[in-house]
């Protein structure tokens, strides 16, 4: 993820990562889009719920402006794998595989972040 060319991971380990994940990876956007549209909703239930308080607002924002940064990189980096061959060149397969993995810890991070915002207003309240 930091160090996608390290040593430490194989090069043959990251091939057949990278192979497995070539699979599946058509799987990803429907399911995230999915999980995102509902959370999104959420976020609206919330603010409805509030009655549109500064707070609900700021939330939300948060929210959405993490969401539109993932989105944005997400089929970018998604086709750094899912167009670099298994058996092709080593530093663009472990590249995209970095890439992907940086992209879904930020995602558990917006998740977090957005949790932990909720729970704030949700004690302050």
């Amino acid at each position: 993820m930091w160090a996608p060319r390290s040593t430490r991971v194989s090069d043959d380990e990251a091939r057949k990562v990278h192979a497995m994940l070539k699979r599946v990876i058509h799987l990803l956007p429907p399911t995230m889009m999915t999980t995102m549209a509902t959370t999104s909703i959420l976020m609206i239930v919330l603010l409805v719920q509030t009655g549109l308080s500064p707070a609900a607002w700021t939330v939300t924002g948060l929210f959405f402006v993490q969401l539109t940064l993932i989105v944005a990189r997400l089929f970018k980096d998604i086709r750094g794998v899912d167009e670099v061959p298994s058996n092709g060149d080593v530093d663009a397969v472990r590249d995209g595989l970095g890439a992907l993995a940086l992209l879904h810890h930020r995602g558990l991070l917006m998740t977090l972040s957005t949790l932990i915002a909720v729970l704030v207003i949700q004690t302050l309240s």
